[in-house]
């Protein structure tokens, strides 16, 4: 079941379509460049992850200072492109660190971004150990600061309720939401979320400030504990992708990386985090994930930016996912 799981991702990113997407985004720069149409250094490529899902990279051949350089193209929905145009521009405007984009609404079926400087902070973190501790603390300030933005920000909707169930839904996925239903807590004063805040969508271009957080497609008002939880299921879930060595490790440093993230973050928290509701949340992040990997079990990838399909061996993350959900949700 996993092997076909895995063949339709195959499936799924082979029917991508780069050269449009390369086509589309000179057709967007022509209207800088004097109605000019530029050449594409090369054809887009697929980011598959990163920076969120319908994401591909892009070069143009112009020397421009607006198009030149390495660009960042989605192509999502014009709604879902509208709603993390507003949630980057609200960003920016309050002067939080959030990528620079190059098309507004009138571009509707694309946005494109100009691709911040630097590499990831996951790649960074791996690459210099000594240096951990430092850009945790600075990842917890950083997330920290976010949830001090004006609260309206981005004109976006609550935190969204858990996925909808396939009718073939593994009995302990169903367990979970009945759990989750039973237990939801009553709402609690909202703050900007990223949804997705976690060292593989943060850039950093050296020791330059603590990063452009990138990939807002997940924004939303909820409360904070909302959002730690997803970075602390984001820690944690690591660990189900990757080689079996990769496996091992991540298993061995993800709780001191989430325990050292979240103390930081609370030292420059605007408001203390309710235990109760971190965990109901990261019950909630959790059950995601184990809907996500349930369903491509059942039915196959999405669609090529299913992250859940890239879980090393689906059955198995499956019983981790509902033991860990078990431990949030208090046994």
């Amino acid at each position: 079941m996993a092997q076909t799981w895995h063949d339709a991702y195959a499936a799924a990113a082979a029917e991508v379509d780069a050269h449009a997407v390369s086509e589309a985004v000179c057709g967007l720069a022509a209207g800088d460049l004097g109605g000019r149409r530029p050449a594409c250094a090369e054809d887009a490529g697929p980011i598959w992850a990163g920076w969120g899902p319908d994401a591909y990279r892009v070069r143009l051949a112009t020397d421009h200072p607006r198009w030149s350089g390495t660009l960042v193209a989605r192509t999502s929905a014009p709604d879902a492109l509208a709603r993390e145009r507003a949630w980057v521009g609200a960003a920016r405007d309050a002067g939080f660190p959030a990528p620079e984009p190059l098309t507004d609404g009138d571009a509707a079926t694309l946005l494109v971004f100009r691709q911040p400087a630097g590499t990831n902070l996951a790649e960074r973190m791996i690459s210099d150990m000594p240096a951990l501790p430092r850009l945790l603390a600075e990842f917890g300030r950083l997330h920290a600061r976010l949830h001090q933005l004006p609260p309206d920000a981005g004109a976006a909707p609550d935190a969204p309720a858990p996925p909808a169930l396939d009718g073939d839904a593994t009995p302990a996925i169903v367990r979970q939401r009945e759990w989750l239903d039973a237990h939801r807590p009553e709402p609690r004063d909202p703050v900007v979320c990223h949804g997705e805040f976690n060292p593989a969508h943060i850039v950093r271009d050296g020791d330059e400030g603590p990063g452009v957080p990138v990939n807002w497609t997940a924004a939303t008002r909820a409360e904070p504990e909302f959002d730690v939880a997803a970075t602390l299921v984001g820690f944690w879930s690591a660990a189900l992708y990757g080689n079996a060595v990769q496996r091992r490790a991540l298993k061995m440093v993800r709780e001191p990386l989430a325990t050292t993230y979240l103390s930081r973050y609370q030292e420059a928290a605007a408001r203390p985090l309710d235990d109760g509701r971190l965990r109901y949340w990261q019950a909630h992040h959790l059950h995601r994930l184990a809907a996500a990997i349930d369903h491509g079990l059942h039915h196959g990838a999405t669609g090529p930016w299913d992250t859940s399909a890239h879980v090393a061996i689906p059955t198995r993350s499956l019983r981790d996912v509902d033991r860990e959900f078990r431990q949030a949700a208090g046994g």
